[in-house]
């Protein structure tokens, strides 16, 4: 179940890098302060994204759903900012609550990695701490404490417990990581 926890978590940010590679290659670049009809636009794509990880992503239990979309989601909060991060968290909840299972914690999980993105946006504003490897690898890790924490809370005890003890150190390692790269990606195309 480990070894499977692990190929599902490889797998996904690998889906979300070549994903982030194939829309840099097409991207034309973005201008300092884009257009509404921009925005929308770097949101619906953010958002399509989001629905590819989340149609690809893995279940270790019945209902539970893991992928790569709280990387999406906090990176295109720190680049984008706030219209295209609401369009593509408004995309990916939609996604998510059609799945069923335990849609209300993934409909928070995407909730507070967007916000906590858009936040690390406000703050690190003018700072480059918060475009480096350790503030990309330090954002990682807050969102991904803050999804371990949202399950805990969310998940009935039975699931959460063994989810946790067999879950918690891969996301804790590969999930940040993911933020590191995909973060890199944006930050050297931008």
């Amino acid at each position: 179940m480990i070894s499977t926890s692990f190929f599902g978590l490889i797998n996904n940010i690998s889906i979300l890098l070549l994903l982030g590679f194939l829309y840099d290659l097409m991207h034309p670049g973005l201008e300092k302060r884009a257009s509404k009809f921009r925005l929308v636009i770097i949101g619906m794509i953010v958002g399509g994204i989001g629905l590819i990880v989340m149609a690809m992503s893995w279940q270790l239990v019945p209902g539970i759903r893991f992928d790569t979309r709280s990387i999406l989601l906090c990176i295109s909060g720190l680049f984008f900012g706030t219209v295209p991060t609401m369009i593509a968290m408004a995309m990916t909840i939609t996604m998510r609550l059609i799945q069923g299972g335990g849609a209300w914690t993934g409909a928070l999980v995407i909730i507070s990695s967007g916000g906590i993105g858009l936040l690390w946006r406000r703050f690190s504003k003018g700072h480059p701490w918060g475009f480096d490897h350790m503030g990309l690898y330090l954002l990682g890790g807050i969102v991904h404490i803050v999804m371990l924490v949202i399950m805990f809370i969310t998940l009935p005890e039975p699931v959460i417990l063994p989810l946790l003890k067999g879950l918690a150190s891969p996301i804790m390692i590969f999930y940040p990581l993911g933020t590191v790269f995909f973060g890199k990606i944006l930050y050297n195309r931008l």
